[in-house]
């Protein structure tokens, strides 16, 4: 168990600390983040995160209107698909021309479970996901150059706030911590967190396992 007096973002990057190393080694998150990914996984990647992200949006949309705390950590600013929807038309693809893979699939069925038992908890998946945002402005920079990319569309899923990022980062700390999640609550979000590293990384292992581009991921 978790102890809700300790701050809430200090408790998820612990118990998430294994999996968040874990999951950066895998082939294709490390060919992700050098800009070696083929143009085809590239799309690929972004099509299983537009599945991810539509499905947690919907729900969050629900979560904040409802519940204060969570909309005083939670805006629509934070919000992803409509910079996967532009960087998949920027590479000639459409949201939804790909179906979820199975361990996408099994997100999206997971979060939907979550909407309706335990909704709080899915701060706790967006916390991963947010907080990729950092490491993922430094890929940005990787996958700009290796498809010859301008300006913003095509890689703005992965670097979403730009020079803004250190700020945007500390303000969704500060939130998080300064929010009042009851004892029962802060165990949810953190598992929930633990959850979605792993879901990230089953992703990217089923990528690599159908990309003719990749061996076996060792990482598993």
């Amino acid at each position: 168990m978790t102890h809700a007096t300790d701050g809430i973002m200090s408790l998820l990057r612990t118990a998430t600390s294994e999996l968040h190393g874990s999951t950066e080694q895998q082939t294709f998150q490390v060919s992700l983040g050098r800009g070696e990914l083929s143009r085809e996984d590239y799309i690929h990647w972004l099509s299983q995160m537009y599945h991810v992200h539509h499905t947690l949006e919907v729900a969050l949309k629900t979560l904040i209107e409802s519940n204060s705390i969570a909309a005083s950590v939670i805006d629509e600013g934070q919000f992803k698909v409509r910079m996967l929807i532009a960087d998949l038309t920027y590479f000639d693809s459409s949201p939804g021309q790909e179906s979820p893979l199975p361990a996408t699939a099994k997100v999206q069925d997971q979060l939907e479970e979550l909407a309706k038992t335990s909704p709080i908890a899915l701060i706790g998946q967006h916390y991963v996901l947010e907080g990729s945002t950092n490491g993922n402005s430094f890929a940005a920079k990787s996958i700009r150059k290796a498809f010859d990319i301008e300006g913003d569309a095509g890689a703005s899923y992965l670097d979403p706030y730009g020079s803004q990022q250190r700020e945007k980062w500390k303000n969704f700390k500060d939130n998080m911590n300064a929010a009042t999640f009851s004892q029962e609550e802060t165990d949810l979000i953190v598992q929930a967190g633990v959850d979605m590293f792993q879901n990230v990384a089953n992703i990217g292992q089923a990528l690599a396992a159908q990309s003719l581009s990749f061996t076996t991921d060792t990482n598993s």
